[in-house]
């Protein structure tokens, strides 16, 4: 693999887990990276079931069915069984989870929004251009199907 796509890839992956483990982020959040993001996972679905869970995250059903008890019980997740087949477990997330979302993304662009100030515009600009660039890529490659919904 060619070094500075290597690059590109671990300061991509380092820029994402520093992002989404941030201590400033979660100071307040009592919830785990694991719940967060099964949480937002379910909330972008509108509705899902435990495979879809298990199968996206690559995770046992029992870890799954721990995330979401914890879910439910901090009133993020609704849960109940398919009328059609009682083996299906149907996750939805509730008025409280959209409202922790709204107020996660606000907290996240507040942060970000104080480390991209700290670049100049033109490298901003250049930021952008080549995040667009990559957008576009992907949307054009099997890699991301946005057009594809989950189930």
């Amino acid at each position: 693999m060619d070094k500075k796509i290597e690059s590109i890839i671990n300061q991509l992956s380092s820029l994402f887990e520093t992002v989404a483990t941030s201590s400033v982020l979660f100071q307040n959040l009592n919830i785990s990276f694991a719940e967060l993001r099964t949480l937002l996972f379910i909330i972008k679905s509108n509705t899902c079931v435990m495979s879809d869970l298990t199968g996206f995250f690559k995770i046992a059903p029992s870890t799954a069915t721990g995330i979401i008890d914890r879910l439910v019980d901090y009133g993020y997740i609704s849960r109940e069984r398919s009328k059609n087949d009682r083996r299906k477990v149907i996750l939805e997330a509730t008025e409280k989870a959209i409202n922790f979302r709204q107020n996660h993304q606000n907290l996240r662009m507040k942060e970000m929004s104080k480390i991209f100030n700290s670049l100049s515009s033109e490298k901003r600009d250049d930021l952008i251009k080549a995040l667009h660039q990559v957008n576009e890529i992907l949307r054009e490659t099997s890699l991301c199907n946005t057009n594809k919904p989950v189930k």
